[in-house]
């Protein structure tokens, strides 16, 4: 039986959505990404057309009466980047890839809710295909990655 892997990775500066925006985007030389795979990547939830992450943020940050009176926190986690892996030995004969993209956004969807995905790209042309997801944490109105994952044993 092959096993299901989820890193989650906080996001603590505009500089790092930059960087994760260039690297699930594939802006720029990737050292470890097969171009001649990269055609078979795909986005799965797709950033609204001529998004960024940081401008996603900006934007979902400026929905927020919140944030009118507040200031964001200096330790703020301003994103989670999910990457969401399979084992590639032990898998059933059966197994698809793209149900497993499908269950993976529906997982995403279900537990931060679509509005709060800024994206997720499925990477084929790496060594073991995985999913990047970035999620902006709102919950009650303002950010809260706690509100989603208040510790280790909640995830």
């Amino acid at each position: 039986m092959g096993k299901q892997i989820m890193r989650v990775e906080p996001i603590h500066s505009m500089q790092a959505f930059s960087a994760k925006f260039k690297h699930n985007y594939r802006i720029g030389a990737i050292p470890n990404a097969n171009e001649a795979y990269s055609h078979m990547n795909e986005q799965i939830i797709r950033l609204p057309a001529g998004e960024t992450y940081n401008t996603f943020f900006e934007k979902k940050l400026m929905e927020l009466p919140y944030y009118e009176t507040h200031k964001i926190r200096k330790n703020a986690t301003l994103g989670l980047e999910f990457m969401l892996s399979y084992g590639t030995s032990g898998l059933p004969k059966d197994f698809s890839v793209k149900e497993w993209m499908e269950k993976s956004k529906q997982f995403l969807m279900d537990q931060f809710g679509k509005e709060n995905i800024a994206s997720a790209v499925l990477h084929m042309d790496e060594g073991t295909p995985h999913i990047h997801a970035v999620i902006i944490p709102i919950k009650d109105g303002k950010l809260s990655a706690r509100a989603f994952l208040p510790d280790r044993q909640a995830m």
